[in-house]
């Protein structure tokens, strides 16, 4: 059995922490590097696995891909036959959710300190939809993260507050025929429903899936590109790409 660490010389103190955590006592050890927030490693590790592999490394030959201001007549059902889509939508809710878990604040954490962890979070959620929006298989195009999108919101709000911004997305992008606008009409609705429906308990990380969920629409804007979404090609097409 090893001494307390405080009886330690100073230089056997960092391999006091090593051996530490071979006795288990792992989130002890790794929160205290980290003064204002908590940190599971492991789940950190799996959000980031889910949320940050661009959904575009799924896509093979028999994948194309069309402009969301295309006429879609004749393409929903071989768009939603295309399994990445509700892999995207899984992916991103499970997530988001061991995001949620993975990091949290520390007790001691004062002053603006406290909010490190949202911060964090938010820049993570921000990046992912970013990653899934910029690299697309398609040349000069970015990727339509619709599905991602859906997954992330239904992830951080309770269903009766996600379903309504979700539906007033859908049905602005349909009627208007602006289908990148799916994505900042949903950030905004869902704020705004989730205001509503939950008030005060209304998760500080909606803030950053705000943003998360604008970029998407955003992007293409800034980089004068436009949004594509695959669907599963013809099996005539496929043979011939």
């Amino acid at each position: 059995m090893r001494p307390p660490e405080s009886q330690l010389p100073c230089a056997a103190a960092p391999l006091s922490k090593t051996l530490s955590l071979l006795d288990g006592e792992w989130a002890e050890d790794f929160a205290s590097d980290f003064p204002s927030m908590s940190i599971d490693w492991l789940k950190l590790l799996g959000a980031l696995a889910l949320l940050l592999t661009p959904s575009a490394v799924f896509h093979g030959r028999g994948v194309h891909h069309r402009d969301l201001t295309r006429d879609w007549d004749g393409y929903w059902g071989r768009t939603l036959k295309l399994w990445t889509h509700g892999f995207d939508l899984i992916r991103a809710f499970a997530g988001a959710w061991l995001l949620m878990q993975a990091i949290a604040r520390a007790p001691e954490a004062q002053g603006l300190m406290k909010y490190a962890p949202l911060a964090l979070r938010g820049i993570i959620l921000c990046a992912s939809t970013i990653l899934q929006t910029i690299i697309s298989k398609e040349r000069d195009a970015m990727n339509a993260p619709i599905a991602f999108a859906i997954g992330l919101t239904v992830s951080l709000l309770p269903p009766h507050a996600a379903l309504p911004g979700l539906i007033v997305a859908f049905l602005f992008a349909h009627g208007t025929h602006l289908r990148a606008a799916f994505f900042p009409v949903l950030a905004i609705a869902s704020a705004g429903f989730g205001a509503l429906f939950l008030g005060k308990k209304l998760p500080l990380d909606v803030a950053g899936a705000t943003a998360a969920l604008i970029l998407p629409g955003l992007l293409p804007v800034l980089f004068s590109s436009h949004l594509v979404c695959p669907y599963v090609a013809r099996k005539s097409s496929a043979k011939k790409s």
